[in-house]
């Protein structure tokens, strides 16, 4: 259900335009332009997207697991802190 909902057409108008597109884009939509006002948890929710989505990417490319390097510097304690200070934002 929820999947259904996510992907359900909404009819947005922007400006003098109507359009119509799924839920979950509109959402996104909005939460960019929250950013781009300057909403500093709209700003690291949006890049956390992005990183997370081109991680994916790169791992279907590459066939390594973008976790698999995460848990292989958390294996590593002196390494582990660039990890995380490359996640913050």
């Amino acid at each position: 259900m929820p999947r259904q909902e996510a992907y359900r057409l909404l009819t947005v108008r922007e400006g003098d335009a109507v359009t119509k597109m799924p839920a979950l884009q509109a959402v996104i939509r909005s939460q960019i332009a929250c950013a781009v006002k300057g909403n500093v948890a709209a700003q690291r929710a949006v890049v956390k997207l992005l990183q997370d989505r081109e991680a994916e990417v790169r791992a279907r490319r590459t066939g390594v697991s973008a976790n698999k390097k995460l848990n292989k510097a958390a294996a590593h304690p002196k390494k582990s802190h660039r990890v995380v200070a490359l996640l913050r934002i």
